[in-house]
C-alpha cells in the first residue's frame, strides 16, 4: 500500500488517542538485558485496525484479535491489535513525530534515546531487527 501524508497523519491520529509507545527491558537468558521497542494500537474497529496494519506494512495474519475481553465479560466488545518492533518500530516512531502531541512526542524521544543507547547482545544481534 502506498502512504501519503493523509494517510501518516491518520495514522498519527489514531495513535495518539489508542497508541502505546513502548520499550520494554527484560533479563536475557544467555545473559545480558534484551530489550524491545514497540508501537501497538487497539481498537474495537476491525476495519481501522486493518487500515493500520497495511500503513505499517503488517499482512492480515498480523492482527491479533483479542477476544479474551468478550469472553469473560460478555458486555464487553472484540478487540483487534497491530504491533511493530524493533527497528521499523523506531523508524514509525521518527515518522510520526512531527505530528503527534506534546506527551506522546515526550515518550518518542524517550524511546529513541534508549534506542541509540542500547547495545542488544551479540546472539540477538544476529537475528534481530533491532538495527
Amino acid at each position: 500500500m502506498r502512504r501519503n501524508i493523509i494517510d501518516i497523519a491518520w495514522l498519527a491520529g489514531l495513535l495518539e488517542g489508542e497508541g502505546r509507545f513502548r520499550v520494554v527491558a527484560k533479563p536475557a537468558t544467555k545473559g545480558g538485558l534484551y530489550k524491545s521497542f514497540s508501537l501497538k494500537v487497539n481498537s474495537t474497529d476491525e476495519d481501522i485496525i486493518r487500515r493500520a496494519g497495511q500503513l505499517l506494512h503488517r499482512a492480515d495474519k498480523n492482527i491479533l484479535v483479542c477476544d479474551w475481553l468478550s469472553i469473560h465479560r460478555p458486555e464487553n466488545k472484540v478487540q483487534y491489535e497491530v504491533s511493530i518492533h524493533g527497528k521499523f518500530a523506531i523508524q514509525w516512531m521518527m515518522t510520526l513525530y512531527p505530528f503527534m502531541g506534546l506527551r506522546r512526542k515526550a515518550k518518542i524521544r524517550q524511546i529513541i534515546r534508549e534506542w541509540k543507547e542500547y547495545k542488544a547482545p551479540i546472539w540477538q544481534r544476529k537475528r534481530s531487527n533491532i538495527a
